[in-house]
């Protein structure tokens, strides 16, 4: 399948375009009828609060299967879980009979860590949905504030016989964090599958450019600032010792605010490709992720 790129408003003010479950209809509806994805696992309409669906891919080059599941409310093991949220969680297999990962799947844990926060019913909210069979990366807004999630595999450095999987899971924190230089990725890697589940032992990384690394360097610093500056994001296990590179990812891209005065939402056309991207950011870090 080939790229997509979608934007879903999601309304609190109809009641068939309401709330958290309506937020993960929408973006299966968008990955399985343009991006190639397929639905494994439909509890979206199951009684209770926690909707649930599965999404299953192969990627873009035909490897292990690898499932997507989505949940209403906050997985990570609260008390008291609020609902106006969307967790995601990745692993090795999904067992649609008995709707759970079954026994010895490949899981990371926690996965409240991988969030889109305010998806209730009581306003509106938007979600930009960026991605292919690889890898998906969706920003969500609600009330002004921006937040995060990534999944999927990126292009890989190592042999698929020896790292089939290279999936991450990326998620804001407190609702509002779009900084992409992420240092506590969950993941699953390697053949046969790990899970990476500890904080720090993966990222994504990438060099920020200044002016004594700049490709133009000599330009006096002034001259940099104004000038937008991408970079690729590298996905990293024993992200502690900055080792274990293993990919770049996919649809998404980092960047200084300082190197541009921009406003998130922006769309910015590459040069020489009439590629489009979107621009998300908070104080310190941006976010690019890919519109055509």
């Amino acid at each position: 399948m080939t790229f997509h790129f979608d934007e879903i408003t999601v309304s609190g003010a109809r009641f068939d375009t309401e709330g958290t479950s309506k937020g993960i209809k929408e973006i299966s509806r968008v990955m399985t009828n343009y991006m190639g994805w397929t639905t494994h696992d439909d509890r979206t309409n199951q009684a209770g609060a926690n909707h649930k669906m599965v999404l299953r891919s192969t990627g873009e080059d035909p490897g292990p299967a690898f499932y997507l599941v989505m949940t209403s409310g906050d997985n990570s093991g609260s008390v008291a879980p609020p609902q106006d949220v969307i967790s995601f969680q990745i692993s090795t297999f999904w067992d649609a009979s008995t709707h759970t990962v079954g026994s010895g799947v490949i899981t990371p844990a926690n996965p409240g860590v991988a969030e889109l926060g305010r998806t209730d019913s009581d306003g509106f909210y938007t979600l930009w949905v960026s991605g292919d069979k690889d890898s998906v990366v969706i920003v969500g807004k609600a009330r002004n504030n921006y937040n995060r999630v990534g999944f999927g595999r990126g292009e890989n450095f190592l042999s698929p016989d020896y790292e089939p999987y290279g999936l991450y899971m990326l998620g804001g924190t407190g609702n509002t964090a779009i900084d992409p230089f992420n240092t506590s990725i969950r993941s699953v890697v390697g053949n046969p599958p790990t899970a990476i589940t500890a904080a720090n032992d993966g990222a994504f990384r990438s060099v920020a450019f200044s002016s004594t690394n700049e490709p133009r360097r000599g330009l006096n610093p002034s001259e940099i600032v104004p000038i937008f500056t991408a970079v690729p994001l590298v996905f990293f296990v024993e992200a502690a010792a900055s080792t274990g590179a293993i990919s770049i990812v996919k649809n998404m891209w980092g960047f200084l605010p300082a190197t541009i005065g921009y406003n998130s939402e922006t769309v910015l056309v590459s040069s020489g490709t009439d590629r489009e991207y979107m621009v998300f950011g908070d104080t310190s870090n941006g976010l690019l992720i890919r519109r055509t």
